[in-house]
């Protein structure tokens, strides 16, 4: 809010009803990640003036910042279109959601998500065993989007609007 992108609203007109009248900018936190989206997609100044926090952000390193990824670069992981940037975090940080108070705060370790998939250390294992599943198989590194169309084919559900096939 300091940066003046956002406004904050005097009074909710709600209890749980969002604290903003205004903004220009603003993230969408996800735990090990944040995209920032601009009210005006065309708004050269804002695309500017934030370019210019993040990278006065991330020069911190008590901001946990491991990358700024621009609209090009968002694209290419096959991101949203309309995030302007896509702050990622290194392991042990997470994006908050309270609207003002400290930029950073001591948390316990626990689990999140919403880290690029860039980060090694976020990689997990998946075990499969039952009826139909081949025994022993390896099936090296695969891309959590196969999970569900395999669970799926294992119970005889039909998953059509799935990305991927399923394993096996």
């Amino acid at each position: 809010m300091k940066a003046g992108l956002i406004r904050p609203a005097v009074e909710p007109k709600a209890p749980k009803a969002p604290a903003i009248a205004d903004w220009k900018a603003q993230p969408w936190s996800a735990g090990g990640s944040a995209a920032i989206i601009l009210k005006d997609a065309n708004d050269t100044e804002t695309l500017k003036q934030v370019d210019r926090l993040l990278k006065d952000l991330a020069s911190d390193p008590k901001n946990g910042i491991a990358a700024i990824l621009d609209r090009r670069a968002v694209a290419e992981l096959g991101g949203a279109p309309n995030v302007a940037f896509w702050v990622d975090l290194k392991p042990g940080f997470a994006i908050g959601s309270a609207p003002a108070g400290a930029l950073t705060r001591d948390v316990p370790v626990r689990g999140t998500h919403g880290y690029a998939p860039t980060h090694q250390e976020m990689r997990a294992s998946f075990f499969i065993t039952g009826p139909g599943i081949p025994k022993g198989k390896a099936l090296g590194e695969i891309d959590i989007r196969s999970v569900g169309p395999t669970l799926a084919k294992g119970l005889g559900i039909s998953l059509p609007a799935a990305d991927l096939k399923p394993l096996f």
